[in-house]
């Protein structure tokens, strides 16, 4: 039986606002950042800092920023032989950039760590190399990630062997986490071990997903020779401009690879008749106005991801 209203309990009614009056409340556009539980990242020392924040401030840099609602198109060669060299000026001096034998120094540490841990455990260890040291995208301040592959969390073991290793090892630390994370700084180098359980197809898939990233990535840039330097280029920005860290929200480094390489997709025949000179920086061009304009609707799948490196 349904239970009737009284009369003098009338129902609440929705607030309304007059519109002529202009009394709509008005939506609030402004964005607060959420607060840091984690320090900024660190590009170094305060000189790197500055020689980077110099050519975001610099002529060449505003010109590029400042048309990004231009077509790409309609830029003068003049105009982008000019941006050309401040990103070749840049290029050249930024001490963020890896020096030559720096990818060789990389892959010392990890041989050494791979010893250490051998030897200390009496057992042979599998560790992967993967991320930006592995597809050689790294920048100066870019950690070294490994997988620990093996059928038995080690990373407490290995936890004790740097407790007491003469290498320069500082704050290991354990990370629990899905996927378990042993931390630690090898001299001013942080490195990340992640455990990979090779009994467990999900983890194991991972480790995979992984190398195929690397492998994606290095595709990439054997084609197409001026995609790393306009990839790091990038990189640096949006680490300078604090969105690309993830844990606050913001994109991840191989997010902003994949809209790159989208990028190059949707402009690879414009990008192609430019001189072998200009390419970098029209490619650089393309990319800041593609996203300076881009409407949600126009949604699309880069080629190269469908498929060929999921595992």
């Amino acid at each position: 039986m349904k239970k009737r209203v009284a009369e003098d309990s009338p129902l609440p009614q929705p607030k309304r606002h007059n519109i002529s009056t202009g009394s709509l409340p008005k939506p609030d556009l402004s964005y607060t950042a959420p607060k840091r539980a984690l320090p900024k990242p660190d590009f170094g020392s305060s000189t790197s800092t500055s020689a980077f924040n110099s050519f975001l401030s610099s002529t060449s840099f505003r010109t590029l920023i400042s048309i990004n609602h231009t077509r790409p198109q309609q830029i003068s060669n003049n105009q982008l032989e000019q941006l050309q060299k401040g990103f070749d000026d840049f290029l050249r001096s930024s001490p963020l950039l890896p020096k030559l034998n720096e990818k060789q120094q990389r892959l010392q540490i990890v041989e050494n760590l791979h010893t250490h841990f051998s030897t200390a455990l009496k057992e042979t260890i599998v560790l992967q190399l993967f991320g930006s040291t592995a597809s050689d995208t790294f920048v100066a301040n870019s950690d070294i990630d490994l997988h620990l592959i093996s059928n038995h969390n080690a990373l407490p073991l290995l936890k004790q062997t740097l407790e007491l290793t003469s290498l320069p090892i500082s704050k290991p630390e354990l990370i629990s986490a899905r996927i378990p994370l042993l931390r630690f700084n090898y001299e001013n180098l942080r490195v990340d071990i992640a455990y990979h359980n090779k009994n467990k197809k999900s983890t194991e898939c991972e480790a995979e997903h992984g190398q195929n990233i690397v492998k994606w990535t290095l595709s990439w840039l054997n084609k197409y020779h001026f995609f790393k330097p306009v990839y790091l280029f990038v990189k640096l920005w949006a680490g300078a401009n604090d969105i690309n860290n993830t844990y606050f929200g913001t994109l991840s480094t191989l997010a902003y690879l994949v809209m790159l390489a989208h990028v190059l997709e949707e402009n690879s025949q414009d990008i192609q008749t430019k001189p072998d000179s200009l390419r970098p920086v029209y490619f650089l061009c393309c990319f800041f106005h593609y996203f300076a304009t881009w409407s949600k609707k126009k949604v699309r799948t880069t080629q190269r991801l469908r498929g060929k490196w999921r595992c």
